[in-house]
This record gives C-alpha cells, sequence and structure tokens, in this order.
C-alpha cells in the first residue's frame, strides 16, 4: 500500500551489506547489531539477512509494542527458516515501545524507523526521534522514511486522486480510503522534518567535545526534503569518529 516500499526493503539491505563489508575489511569480529523500531511484519529484517553472504554475526533488536505485530512478524520469520537459518535466533522482539526511558544503552550499526514516526503527533515524533538518534555507533547509519503531505491545497487533492486510484486498485474500497483520509491529523501525522534536523543538529552540539573519541551525529539528506507526499522521506545519519 506504500508506494516505493519494495525500494526500501532493497535499501535496508545494501546498508547492511556495505557497513558489513567495511567492518570485514577492518578486520572486526564483533556482531552487527541492528536496531529495528516497529518492525511490523519483519519484511525489513528479512531483506536484511538476505542481503547477508554471512549472517553469523547478525544481531538484530527490534522494539513492538503490538502484540498482534510480534506475533505476525515470528511467524513471517519462522517462513523463512528454509532459506534463511536461524534467522529467529538472531531477532530479540522486545514487547513494548521504544523511548527516552528505554534503558537500552548499546549502540548500534544500522537504526532503522520505517513508517512509523507518521503514527504519532510532532511532539511525540521528536521524542522518539532523539532516543533513536542517540543508539547510532560510529560509523553507523540511522533510516527514517515516513509519508508527509504538502500544505497547500490544490496539490494536497492531487495527491489524494493519485492515492486513491492507487489503493481503489490495490482493492482498498472507497469507504475504507475515505476512514483513512479523515485520520489525517488524529491518527495520521506529517513527519516534520524541521524538527527532526534541530534534533540532529542539538545532539552534535552537545557532542562537541576534546576527546578525540567522541562522535558527532552528521545529517545528510538522501534527497532535498519537500514538503510532498512521495510515500516515503528518507534520512542519512551518519555517525562520524
Amino acid at each position: 500500500m506504500i508506494p516505493g516500499y519494495d525500494h526500501f526493503l532493497e535499501l535496508m539491505g545494501d546498508i547492511v551489506a556495505s557497513i558489513a563489508a567495511v567492518s570485514e575489511q577492518n578486520n572486526e569480529e564483533e556482531d552487527l547489531h541492528i536496531l529495528v523500531i516497529g518492525p511490523g511484519y519483519g519484511e525489513e529484517m528479512i531483506a536484511m539477512a538476505r542481503a547477508l553472504p554471512d549472517t553469523s554475526r547478525l544481531r538484530i533488536t527490534a522494539y513492538e509494542p503490538s502484540e498482534a505485530m510480534v506475533e505476525a512478524c515470528r511467524h513471517m520469520m519462522a517462513q523463512q527458516e528454509k532459506t534463511l537459518l536461524n534467522l529467529a535466533d538472531q531477532v530479540t522482539i522486545i514487547p513494548t515501545a521504544f523511548g527516552a526511558t528505554t534503558k537500552d544503552e548499546r549502540q548500534y550499526h544500522v537504526v532503522t524507523i520505517l513508517n512509523v514516526l507518521h503514527l504519532m503527533p510532532p511532539e511525540e515524533q521528536v521524542v522518539l526521534f532523539e532516543a533513536v538518534a542517540k543508539r547510532v555507533a560510529p560509523g553507523g547509519m540511522l533510516l527514517v522514511s515516513g509519508g508527509s503531505l504538502p500544505e497547500e491545497e490544490g496539490l494536497r487533492n492531487l495527491i489524494f486522486r493519485v492515492v486513491k486510484h492507487r489503493w481503489r486498485r490495490l482493492g482498498i474500497d472507497d469507504e475504507a480510503q475515505e476512514k483513512i483520509f479523515a485520520s489525517s491529523g488524529k491518527t495520521f501525522f506529517d513527519i516534520q522534518a524541521d524538527n527532526l534536523q534541530k534534533v540532529l543538529q542539538k545532539i552534535e552540539a552537545d557532542g562537541d567535545t576534546e576527546d578525540e573519541d567522541a562522535c558527532t551525529l552528521h545529517f545528510s539528506p538522501l534527497k532535498e526534503l519537500q514538503r510532498g507526499y512521495s510515500g516515503n522521506v528518507v534520512w542519512f545519519s551518519e555517525r562520524l569518529k
């Protein structure tokens, strides 16, 4: 239902594979730790595992507060046993929401928040984003995706017409579509890119120190951020030594 979602799954695999390759070149023996916020049905974790020639070092920690989604995710991974041996053993699903008070001090090579933030009001987006961004390890990457709609009424209506056509083709009837659109600003919220960028700038400023091992968080968008709906908006943030 989300435009371009398959491409994001491929991108997840490419990110993990690239970081794993650098780790191997540096003869690092530590496990490759991944943090997934809201794993859904587990597609992105499966994509990561498929992209690696050797998954023995892969360690995924996923936070999912929905009991139904936890079960769905475990079921999806169990179906991969023939092609991705031991994947379920390499994934730890924590059945709770990740937040500022989460007692998880580990730094992760890859952190993902795919299609989660737009389910939260802007102030909650900032709280979660800041908590997650601090978990990015030196040399690691943070990938965030979500939906946003333009403020201009004409462009907004044009996008609605396109989305309605797509959803109708996918079998979503008009009544269900109207309920989804009516949820905008109630259960669906635009991602406030400016607010998220300020979070990264604050983390970088707080990290300023003479310590040569200190890390900063560099904001580097995959493409220029626009106030338009593209199905997904992406930020790459890399913590550098």
